[in-house]
């Protein structure tokens, strides 16, 4: 019968199978680790939907579905750090300065807005399946356009709709392997190659450069990446439709208490949904910031040739790619159940290790251990605050919540960059002489995330030890 259809509403407490139930495991509740079958299909107000396995050890597709989004990671850490790296020859092609050039960050944080506001809504009407191609047909636009050397007002329009195709994206994908089981190790292993393409980036931009090639031409590299992963998505998330989506929206309400259907308002105005943006926000527009501009930081204020630049830059994200695979299982382990602690360790080190930048800049060796330092311990911190909020919200806002959680907190990761644009040429004597505050900008803004997490937990210690979900009241 596991393999057959069954219409929901027909179900009754005398009638209902309960090999149909899900378990604990399935709720993502804290500590369970069960057995389990589900039906491989179900009635949904008219449409059958597919509930395979959410344990990547059972599952092939499952595996291949995964190993797609990883991909997808990969590939935004490449685009992201592309600008970094190709952003002398941006100033040089088009006669423009920092500021005007942060304007493609920003531009991007709307369409980063828009989407977070929206995924929700766009994951009802399109589902996975939808969703994911075309998402990658927009993120392929952007490097399109610098490829072919559109006009800069062309493309500060287009990094908004590249912002969008990013932000609906990333709250996808975010969401569908925090609800896997292993999510930790997963969201880790997902963001690890979102370091790894971060990683690849200057270096590789840098190799085609010096043997030869136009700076544009590096954008035909993301395009054929976005191309295979698109075919990819089409095979994969056949099965990942909004029908779906919507049934395991309805399962979320109905396993909290009250019952209730959300209204957007009630979920955007959420102080603990406010508080995991905040941190997101935070952290990632720090994060990405050490990426973006260290490469020209190197260049600019100390001198580096660009090849040493890049090895320094690389190294970062290479730090950073190890901490997210390596910590994310450690913090599987040995903080299951429990990673708001393991999120307070992993700030305050970062803060530390970015004082140490701050302080011995002037020193080679002790500026590249301490960026590399704050490069691995910053890794985890992104999948590790999905986990977080997936376990700890109520269970109403688990789905809904954590798409407008991924998405408010990634606009971070354009509007930091673009201040530091903004300091980089208005400070200091400006023409990028303000990059000589890029270290204590960094200090700032992982001491503020820093602050938060402490902050959270004290307040929260009691529910946080009894493994409780958070309170709304």
């Amino acid at each position: 019968m596991s393999g057959g259809s069954i219409e929901l509403s027909t179900l009754t407490p005398e009638n209902e199978d309960k090999s149909f139930e899900f378990p604990r495991e399935y709720d993502n509740e804290f500590g369970a680790d069960e057995d389990f079958e589900i039906p491989s299909t179900i009635d949904f107000q008219g449409h059958t939907i597919f509930l395979g396995s959410r344990d990547v050890k059972r599952s092939i597709r499952l595996r291949l579905q995964v190993a797609v989004i990883v991909i997808s990671f990969m590939i935004i850490g490449v685009a992201d750090q592309s600008l970094g790296s190709v952003m002398e020859y941006l100033l040089s092609d088009y006669q423009t300065d920092r500021t005007h050039i942060s304007y493609l960050f920003l531009c991007q944080a709307i369409g980063y807005m828009i989407a977070s506001f929206g995924n929700n809504m766009v994951c009802q009407m399109m589902g996975l399946k939808g969703l994911y191609p075309v998402s990658l047909l927009i993120m392929a636009l952007m490097p399109t356009a610098i490829y072919a050397k559109l006009s800069f007002t062309t493309l500060v329009s287009i990094s908004m709709i590249n912002g969008l195709g990013f932000g609906t994206l990333d709250c996808a994908m975010n969401l569908f392997v925090g609800g896997l089981k292993y999510s930790n190790q997963l969201l880790g292993l997902m963001h690890a190659f979102y370091g790894l393409g971060c990683f690849i980036s200057p270096l590789f931009c840098t190799y085609l450069i010096h043997r030869g090639f136009a700076w544009n031409q590096y954008y035909l590299f993301i395009l054929g990446l976005i191309a295979i992963n698109f075919v990819g998505s089409i095979f994969l998330f056949s099965r990942e439709t909004k029908w779906k989506y919507r049934y395991q929206l309805q399962q979320d309400c109905e396993k909290d208490e009250s019952g209730e259907k959300l209204a957007f308002k009630t979920i955007i105005t959420n102080k603990f949904i406010i508080f995991f943006s905040l941190c997101l926000f935070t952290y990632l527009g720090s994060e990405l910031s050490m990426g973006v501009w260290l490469f020209n930081y190197l260049l600019n204020i100390h001198s580096f040739t660009d090849k040493s630049s890049s090895y320094v830059t690389s190294a970062y994200w290479i730090a950073f790619t190890a901490g997210r695979f390596f910590l994310s299982f450690i913090t599987g382990h040995l903080f299951e159940d429990y990673e708001t602690k393991a999120m307070v360790i992993y700030c305050t080190l970062v803060t530390i290790g970015t004082i140490l930048f701050w302080l011995f800049n002037q020193v080679y060796l002790l500026m590249v251990c301490s960026i590399c330092f704050v490069g691995f311990f910053v890794g985890p911190m992104f999948s590790t605050t999905v986990v977080i909020a997936m376990k700890t919200l109520p269970k109403k806002f688990s789905t809904a919540g954590v798409a407008v959680i991924c998405g408010l907190g990634a606009m971070g990761s354009t509007v930091m960059p673009y201040l530091m644009g903004l300091i980089a040429d208005s400070t200091a004597g400006g023409k990028g002489a303000g990059l000589v505050y890029f270290p204590l900008y960094e200090v700032v803004l992982f001491a503020a995330a820093n602050m938060l997490w402490l902050a959270f937990f004290v307040k929260h210690k009691r529910t946080l030890d009894s493994y409780e979900r958070l309170s709304c009241d």
